[in-house]
This record gives structure tokens, sequence and C-alpha cells, in this order.
């Protein structure tokens, strides 16, 4: 599922992530002052899941960080990188 984010508030966090309620709170508090911003959208926590089990990938994040010595930071942040965690 896809949500505009002028309609998303802190209370979505669960259902659209941490940066997406942000962005929603953020958009929500400008435009009630009066700033023009463009809307935008976010990809539910549920969609993103049915994804990755469609493309057979629901596995894959968890096998790539087994072994991986977390004191590491250099193997922890291309690991991360790799499954799109780190941008």
């Amino acid at each position: 599922m896809v949500v505009p984010l002028s309609g998303v508030t802190a209370e979505d966090i669960a259902q659209v992530g941490g940066k997406g309620a942000a962005l929603g709170e953020l958009i929500r508090s400008l435009r009630h002052a009066g700033v023009r911003v463009p809307d935008g959208f976010v990809v539910t926590s549920e969609a993103f899941r049915a994804h990755l089990h469609e493309a057979g990938l629901t596995d894959w994040p968890q096998r790539r960080l087994e072994g991986i010595d977390t004191r590491d930071t250099a193997a922890v942040s291309a690991a991360g990188t790799e499954i799109g965690v780190v941008t």
C-alpha cells in the first residue's frame, strides 16, 4: 500500500516507519504554517514485507548478516549498504 505523506502522522509509525512518520508530520506542520510543500508518498511496512516475500528475499538480510563480526565496522557497514539499511 502507498500512502500520501500529507495523511501520515506520528501515530502511523508502525505502518510507515520513523522517517515516513517524521516527513508526514513535517509536511503537515509546514502546510499549517503557510509553507507550500510538495506532497510525496510512503510505502507501508506491510507492502515492503510483501514485496520481499514475493521476490524471495524474506530471509536474505538475515543470511547476509550471519557470521559478521559486529566489532568490524567496515563489514557491518558493507552489509548494511548491501541490504539497503544504510544510505
